[in-house]
């Protein structure tokens, strides 16, 4: 047990799996996880709080990992006050809404994008409780595979962005070609890191510019899955059209089937 007179130390850590190695480490993930905190060294946010308020030990470090938000830190904040508990955190600052092209901010699946290289991206996994992909059932302890996918999809997107759409002067329209995903191990609810690596880009014509990005995400020092993925970016005006064409042809054939 550890208690004393200062108010909770909240740190972040160098990277997304750099959980402290000590005893009196304890992992603290979204109530949405509770199969994960059925292992030892995890618990959910409620049950800490619970455990706390009844006298349970207080440990040296909180590791926040998915489905703890800035909402759910605050609260373990107040429920630690008049203790130096550290709470290290991994995804801080989310991408924003014009990178993540998400209206909403708990679908939002990436925090703290950065460039690491040339050609190169990384950003911290930020997994809401709330998210629009765990709305049905969560299966297990691990994350669900759809989750990775998405958090690809957003994650090439917000490359795009960030190398070039935030100088482009037109909105944009995304258009997946290709997407090879390899699934290598279980992701857990802890903290996770994604990396994205322009392959090939032709944007001479700014209409319509092509990619290729290789993107893996992986968690303490084990990759989960990596992908292989091509999308092109048109104009948005350009494809639009194009779009509603197809949508009105596509109307008009199932009308003519039906009433045949």
């Amino acid at each position: 047990m550890h208690t004393g007179a200062a108010p909770p130390r909240e740190h972040r850590g160098s990277d997304s799996s750099g959980i402290a190695e000590t005893n009196d480490a304890l992992c603290i993930v979204g109530d949405t996880f509770g199969t994960l905190a059925q292992m030892g060294g995890v618990q959910t946010v409620s049950q800490f709080v619970r455990t706390l308020r009844s006298g349970g030990p207080v440990p040296r470090t909180l590791v926040a990992g998915q489905g703890v938000s800035a909402y759910e830190i605050e609260y373990l904040r107040a429920a630690l006050a008049g203790t130096d508990v550290e709470i290290v955190t991994s995804a801080v600052d989310r991408v924003s809404r014009h990178i993540a092209h998400k209206h909403r901010e708990t679908n939002v699946l990436l925090a703290d994008l950065e460039r690491t290289g040339e050609q190169t991206y990384a950003a911290n996994l930020r997994l809401h409780a709330d998210n629009e992909l765990l709305q049905d059932h969560q299966t297990g302890s691990h994350v669900q595979g759809i989750v990775i996918v998405e958090a690809f999809r957003q994650m090439f997107i917000a490359v795009y962005e960030a190398a070039h759409g935030l100088r482009a002067a037109r909105s944009a329209f995304v258009v997946w070609d290709t997407m090879d995903v390899r699934f290598t191990s279980f992701l857990f609810p802890l903290p996770a890191r994604l990396t994205c690596t322009i392959v090939e880009s032709d944007v001479t014509d700014p209409a319509r510019m092509a990619f290729q990005v290789r993107m893996d995400v992986s968690q303490c020092g084990v990759q989960a899955a990596y992908a292989g993925i091509r999308f092109a970016v048109y104009d948005h005006d350009r494809i639009r059209a194009a779009e509603d064409r197809r949508a009105v042809r596509a109307v008009a054939a199932l009308l003519s089937e039906v009433s045949r």
